[in-house]
């Protein structure tokens, strides 16, 4: 198999990821999505109609805490209306992050119950279990283009989660914030709807002032996604993260192609890589994938929420989205 890819320096966030945690994960988030209400203010607001768009309309959200103290890291989430009237297909996404953001998550909810909510504490990585991310961002500023013939369909005000993990390194209190615009396609155009997937490992245990690496990890596509386009894909470490390399293989006994492997990996912000034409798994195939550390410190250090912790996950964008689950999380069998 041969495959083109471009890349660009794009998206990291802290992922709470394994499908067998996600009833404690519910659990310890609450019902209500909620670990208890926050006295920060969080504001939310629409672009005017006439902001220039894909079709000339655009909606913007945004996401705010006031008075993060220093050294500080956390997580707050909020559900905000679009405000758009009727149904709509967003085509392109523009994000930003403002100040000591670390990661920001925009995603569709898509309980008919759920209604708009304030700023409040949350797990980081609980809206991908609970909704259909859109985009997970790290980056100050970047935008991402679907596809031609490729968009997310929204429905009328449709309610929006978003997710904003941030961690202040400075030495003053500061405000953080992040904003999202979506651009509307035309109403008349034909889309195929796009899907996200996030994958990974919790079995980490780096040792200290050591070089570790999970090892080659198979992960079999699920009949859910057999025969969706896979363009665009990026890796996820924590700060002593040197590499995620991920390669499409026809089983779990085949080496597999290359497809996400960089020479100069950057944990803070890891790079998409978009393949056109896109990606997809042979039959009966799936994905094998391995992470890379460096831990100079004198602790072993494990899997965790925290930016002071380690993760390893790479994640997919997709189309068509699957009809049976909008994000599949999974816990893979090592090769032995």
């Amino acid at each position: 198999m041969t495959f083109a890819a471009r890349t660009t320096t794009n998206v990291c966030s802290c992922c709470t990821a394994i499908i067998v945690l996600a009833a404690t994960l519910a659990a310890s988030c609450g019902d209500d999505d909620t670990d208890g209400h926050s006295s920060h203010r969080a504001d939310a607001s629409v672009a005017d109609a006439n902001t220039p768009a894909v079709a000339g309309k655009s909606y913007r959200i945004q996401i705010e805490v006031k008075d993060v103290p220093p050294g500080t890291e956390g997580t707050k989430c909020m559900k905000v209306s679009l405000g758009n009237a009727s149904p709509i297909k967003v085509g392109r996404v523009h994000n930003q992050l403002f100040g000591q953001s670390h990661h920001f998550i925009v995603s569709s909810v898509t309980d008919a119950a759920a209604t708009a909510e304030g700023l409040y504490d949350c797990t980081p990585f609980r809206a991908p279990l609970t909704g259909a991310p859109l985009t997970i961002t790290q980056k100050h500023d970047e935008q991402i283009t679907l596809p031609h013939g490729v968009g997310y369909a929204l429905g009328a005000d449709q309610l929006m989660h978003l997710e904003l993990h941030y961690i202040n390194t400075t030495s003053e209190t500061a405000d953080v914030r992040a904003e999202s615009e979506l651009f509307v396609l035309d109403d008349d155009t034909d889309i195929q709807e796009a899907g996200f997937l996030i994958a990974g490992s919790m079995d980490i245990a780096i040792p200290p002032h050591s070089s570790h690496t999970t090892g080659a990890v198979y992960l079999a596509a699920p009949e859910a996604l057999s025969g969706v386009h896979y363009y665009a894909i990026t890796g996820h470490t924590h700060q002593f993260g040197k590499n995620v390399k991920v390669s499409v293989a026809e089983d779990a006994k085949a080496d597999g192609t290359s497809i996400y492997e960089l020479s100069s990996f950057d944990w803070s912000a890891p790079e998409v890589r978009y393949f056109d034409p896109p990606i997809v798994v042979p039959s009966g195939g799936g994905f094998r994938f391995s992470c890379d550390w460096d831990n100079p410190t004198d602790q072993t250090v494990k899997y965790g929420e925290s930016a002071m912790s380690e993760m390893c996950f790479f994640w997919a964008y997709y189309y068509p989205k699957s009809p049976k689950q909008q994000t599949l999380i999974y816990m893979p069998q090592r090769t032995m």
